[in-house]
């Protein structure tokens, strides 16, 4: 899941087993004495145990990808704006970075990196390509250009799962 999700914020290696690569991160933890594993009969009797010390750098490693999590928490809250209309992408951004920034100060979120608006369009371009928001080309009056224009699907239990799936990290 969190591979999908980022996949706009880092590269990935297609060619590479997801599993292999879980169990090369899980062999890095276990040498540093971060964390045991207990190998079971078979995988659904597997145990994996945060040791003492392990907490606190596990904390560390959490960080990396806890301003993600949280600027692209902010964008899935922020399509709210969409649900009564559509809205270009310079309205919608205005009003992600004022909610980004709200959530901020009130403790919602804790990192300031989460308000990268970098981060937000890539949030953005994730949700373009699960489905749930859809994109349109409009003319914008002001600028004389083509503008881009943000609408939510009628059917939002995709939306509703993620928002669940998102907030389980935070």
């Amino acid at each position: 899941f969190l591979k999908r999700l980022f996949w706009n914020e880092f590269i990935f290696d297609d060619r590479r087993d997801d599993a292999s690569e879980i169990n090369k991160a899980l062999s890095y933890l276990h040498d540093q004495g971060v964390i045991e594993l207990e190998a079971g009969v078979n995988s659904a009797g597997a145990r994996l145990e945060i040791k003492g010390r392990g907490r606190s750098q596990l904390h560390h490693y959490a960080g990396l990808v806890e301003n993600y999590l949280e600027s692209y928490w902010v964008v899935i809250r922020g399509t709210a704006y969409l649900r009564k209309e559509a809205r270009s992408e310079r309205s919608w951004m205005k009003s992600l970075i004022k909610l980004g920034t709200r959530m901020y100060r009130k403790g919602e979120i804790r990192r300031a990196e989460a308000l990268s608006q970098a981060n937000y369009q890539n949030a953005i371009a994730f949700l373009k390509d699960y489905g749930i928001v859809l994109v349109s080309e409009a003319p914008d009056k002001k600028d004389r250009r083509e503008a881009r224009i943000y609408s939510l699907r009628e059917d939002r239990k995709a939306l509703e799962v993620l928002r669940r799936r998102v907030f389980r990290y935070l």
